[in-house]
């Protein structure tokens, strides 16, 4: 057989045999089962194999001939066995490679050699597969009446009908493969059984909506659209949520509405944090102190024992009893926050009980660049502060101010709702007009290149003919010429059109994504967030010229008292000439006349070359290069913390540059540094952690090693 066939058919048995076992393959596996499938050849010089290593296929042909000693089962088996004793000797020392172990690289090799093998004893030559046992040759069917029954020749035409089947064979075992055997049919079936499989499967990484056309067994009407899913209460029921009012979604005789056809999908990768929180005579709002202030969703399941008069209604706006009531006893079943505060009193005391919080919540969380202002600060006996911080903006009279005097708020608590959404959806109305445009256009575009091809086609079929007559003597080298010129022509119309749906594509792209930054930033706009944490003291309003309203809120907050330092470092406005760099986080400047050393407040580089040991750190060189480009020669501006020397007598301190920004949160966010604090110098810590959890999930700098 030819070696695309040996190939194909190696590559459709590999692929069968691990999607059987519930093995993923990948390149190595691959590779293995190729080098087995081709290896046999290497005793003839006439062979793809035998080409790149003709001295030693000439030595095997001349000596055992070819289709002996490589083609014989009984040296496959040995070869076998000592390869399979040395892959699991390397297994015990080394990790393989990648995630492949080595006796599987072995096992996958001998299987690629058998096929080669069975494929050669279905040519009419056969192979001597019992070598040197027995020299004669076996062959695949055998009929003893008829002597070359059902079997092919190298390169013959049966050749191409197995390297076609066996190609065929592979495309679809390498797609089982890839997607899994319950993947592709819960991909055909489509039914509620196979969606809630997905979403037990994909719901622990990430938030999950199902796309499905529900049908109301009341109404009669038909939805079509995609929902969010809370939950799976069950083997045949889906929670979701439809116009924020949550559903129970089935093909049970009892469910309210019925699906036929429904699939999940992922969307938003998500930490998963389960809690379970008890309850003996405490306040049920006591609960938001387990939840986090940053998250996605919160959801509850549980039941609870309460005092008389504790829900307030019964709920019945949503279908599924997210909330239910027996007496004084309350249970919970994929519960949101909302629905608490919408349906249970805010006092109420629970006697006793427990309640599971789902928490799902960002791996990053997002920058919040809103500056707050720090006003009226008194200290006491512990060195702690009540700091009183003025949060102002302008609003008109249809916005909403969200909180009241004496509430307590939290970063990230919405504090005032602009209303209007006229802007919004006029750059809806802007970017569905842009697409359509852009649709129409680009057909018009397509539609030419399809003409082109079809004329491509004919013209190249014309040539071909032009080339066959001119073999035959029938036509001349001109008619030849003129058809090749006429099909390179029509490849560089071709062209010129590619290229200019290329250009109008990229326009509209570059509109279309422009309009969805603006989009966004509205959004953005429509809602003004707390960055601070504390208690309400005050909130004040004065009305502008031009008719608005300055909301000024007053937030009373307790912290350490750094007011003293932040004066010194107002008054520490000078440059400094840095004139050696030790390492990433270490270098020296001149300081009230001598050379100083000065080490970098709340992160750490690597050590570009350990003193002790001489030996140099994985990264550390490369944070110490990146340090030297920025600092060598150069004035940096100092700012102190709480502490101005360290233990070894070195400058502490945040390293301003001339461009203004700060050197040590260049470092965490590239990757050259970890976030590392020691109290009390912390001003910056929390930024740093953010910085570092960004470049982490990145893969920056130092991260990217494991």
């Amino acid at each position: 057989m030819e070696y695309k066939t040996h190939i194909s058919f190696s590559m459709a048995v590999l692929y069968g045999f691990l999607s059987f076992i519930g093995i993923d393959a990948n390149a190595t596996t691959a590779l293995a089962m190729i080098t087995g499938a081709l290896i046999p050849d290497i005793d003839t010089k006439k062979s793809k194999i035998g080409r790149v290593f003709p001295m030693i296929s000439r030595r095997i042909e001349r000596r055992y001939g070819h289709r002996t000693v490589t083609h014989s089962y009984i040296i496959m088996f040995a070869a076998g066995i000592i390869v399979t004793i040395l892959a699991y000797i390397a297994d015990l020392f080394f990790l393989g490679v990648g995630e492949v172990k080595y006796i599987t690289i072995a096992l996958v090799f001998i299987v690629g050699w058998m096929t080669h093998i069975i494929l050669d004893t279905m040519t009419v030559q056969g192979a001597k597969v019992f070598y040197p046992v027995s020299k004669r040759k076996g062959v695949f069917p055998f009929r003893a009446n008829m002597q070359y029954a059902y079997r092919t020749k190298t390169g013959a035409k049966g050749d191409r009908i197995i390297f076609a089947i066996s190609s065929i064979i592979a495309v679809v075992m390498i797609t089982i493969n890839m997607v899994g055997y319950e993947n592709i049919i819960r991909g055909v079936q489509k039914d509620i059984r196979s969606a809630v499989k997905e979403y037990n499967q994909m719901s622990k990484e990430h938030l999950v909506v199902a796309t499905t056309k529900i049908r109301n067994k009341i109404t009669k009407e038909t939805t079509r659209g995609t929902y969010k899913v809370l939950g799976a209460p069950g083997k045949y029921k889906l929670v979701i949520v439809k116009n924020d009012k949550i559903y129970r979604i089935g093909n049970q005789y009892s469910d309210y509405l019925k699906t036929d056809k429904i699939k999940c999908k992922k969307r938003q990768e998500i930490n998963l944090e389960i809690k379970k929180v008890q309850f003996r005579n405490d306040k049920l709002r006591e609960i938001r102190e387990y939840i986090p202030k940053k998250r996605l969703r919160v959801l509850m399941n549980g039941s609870i024992k309460c005092e008389d008069n504790t829900v307030e209604k019964e709920g019945k706006e949503n279908e599924y009893p997210v909330i239910d009531r027996r007496g004084n006893n309350i249970r919970f079943q994929y519960a949101r926050l909302k629905d608490i505060n919408r349906y249970i009193k805010r006092e109420a005391r629970v006697k006793s009980g427990a309640i599971k919080l789902f928490i799902y919540k960002k791996e990053i969380e997002e920058e919040d660049n809103r500056k707050v202002e720090v006003i009226n600060i008194s200290g006491n006996e512990d060195n702690l502060i009540e700091y009183e911080i003025n949060l102002e903006f302008k609003v008109s009279s249809k916005d909403k101010v969200k909180v009241e005097e004496n509430e307590k708020i939290h970063e990230g608590k919405i504090i005032v709702e602009r209303t209007g959404q006229e802007k919004i959806e006029e750059i809806k109305n802007k970017i569905r007009i842009e697409k359509m445009e852009r649709n129409r256009d680009i057909g018009k575009i397509q539609n030419r290149i399809t003409e082109i091809n079809s004329k491509t086609k004919e013209i190249k079929k014309e040539y071909n003919t032009e080339k066959k007559k001119k073999e035959r003597g029938i036509a001349t080298q001109g008619h030849v010429r003129r058809k090749k010129n006429q099909l390179i022509e029509i490849k560089r119309e071709k062209a010129e059109i590619e290229n200019e749906k290329a250009i109008i594509k990229n326009k509209y792209n570059n509109t279309i994504e422009s309009l969805k930054n603006g989009l966004k930033k509205e959004r953005e706009e429509r809602y003004i967030k707390s960055k601070v944490e504390g208690r309400i003291k005050d909130i004040g309003y004065s009305l502008t010229e031009d008719n608005q309203y300055e909301v000024k809120i007053t937030v009373a907050k307790e912290g350490q008292d750094t007011s003293r330092y932040e004066k010194e470092n107002e008054k520490n406005e000078k440059w400094y000439e840095v004139t050696h760099v030790r390492d990433g986080d270490t270098f020296e400047i001149i300081y009230k006349g001598k050379e100083t050393a000065v080490r970098l407040i709340g992160v750490d580089t690597p050590e570009s070359t350990r003193y002790r040991t001489g030996e140099i750190e994985e990264f550390g060189k490369k944070a110490a290069k990146y340090a030297k480009k920025l600092l060598k020669g150069k004035k940096v501006r100092l700012e102190f913390d709480v502490q101005k020397k360290g233990p070894y007598k070195r400058l502490l301190a945040y390293v301003y540059l001339k461009n203004g920004k700060q050197l040590n949160k260049i470092l965490v966010r590239k990757g050259y540094a970890k976030a590392k604090t020691y109290p009390p110098n912390v001003k910056y810590a929390e930024e740093y952690k953010r910085l570092q959890r960004k470049a982490r999930k990145k893969n920056r700098g130092l991260w990217q090693y494991k």
